[in-house]
């Protein structure tokens, strides 16, 4: 196993009203898969790979609080994403 990459999500605001979005990236210039669910239970949706995306609530399942992770790929670990 090698060491995870070190990196922050960084998201343009904590909440959004319907019919906003909210921009969401990491610290550093990082490409991975981004996902989104929504708590407690939801199912993890595929956003694709990007550095960064815009998700606005038209995307979402309604009202609630949402997770979104990224997977990033390691070139000296490929089977271990960070």
């Amino acid at each position: 196993m090698g060491p995870a990459i070190d990196f922050q999500i960084t998201k343009s605001k904590s909440k959004v009203c319907e019919g906003e979005s909210v921009s969401i990236s990491t610290d550093t210039p990082l490409s991975g898969e981004w996902d989104v669910r929504k708590l407690p239970n939801g199912e993890k949706i595929s956003l694709g790979s990007a550095y960064g995306i815009t998700l606005s609530t038209s995307q979402l399942d309604g009202p609630g609080s949402y997770e979104v992770s990224l997977r990033v790929p390691s070139l000296d670990f490929p089977d271990c994403p960070s």
